[in-house]
């Protein structure tokens, strides 16, 4: 019933906005909607630096650096997935910039460390688990490893 009720409004906004707006503002209001949409939802090109195997051939880190084609600093993002999955569409577990040196290193099946020698941590999360492996029961520990005593360049 209520979907019928929303076509009715919407169908009831349409001519109301029909009659009261000129076909070309209609147009460019229209045009204007879907550009606005259309660049909000692109995101930059991700482009992998580093796969990574874990030592139990379960799971991928993957390190990727975002091109923006702007004179900002280049964001770089890890993403843990099922061995040969892709990264695209999933949550990163680490997005930061201006990063020197980074790169992921396995300790262990289940153990894994971000090494850098520079960089700003915009956001991180030091586990990573997924419904596609093992139902969230398979739990991957991440640590953050600098290699100097101050990491944030200027």
């Amino acid at each position: 019933m209520w979907v019928l009720q929303e076509a009715m409004t919407i169908s009831c906004f349409n001519a109301v906005l029909a009659s009261r707006l000129p076909a070309f503002l209609r147009t460019v209001s229209l045009a204007l909607l879907l550009i606005g949409i259309a660049g909000c939802s692109s995101s930059p090109a991700g482009k992998e630096t580093q796969r990574e195997t874990s030592p139990d051939k379960l799971v991928d880190a993957v390190l990727v650096s975002r091109e923006t084609g702007a004179t900002v600093a280049t964001p770089t993002e890890l993403y843990l997935v099922p061995t040969g999955q892709d990264w695209k569409g999933e949550t990163p577990i680490l997005r930061g910039d201006k990063f020197e040196g980074a790169h992921v290193r396995w300790r262990g099946a289940r153990f894994l460390e971000i090494r850098y020698a520079k960089g700003r941590i915009f956001s991180f999360t030091n586990f990573w688990n997924s419904a596609n492996l093992q139902a969230f029961k398979y739990v991957v520990e991440v640590r953050l490893m600098p290699e100097s005593e101050a990491t944030i360049t200027e």
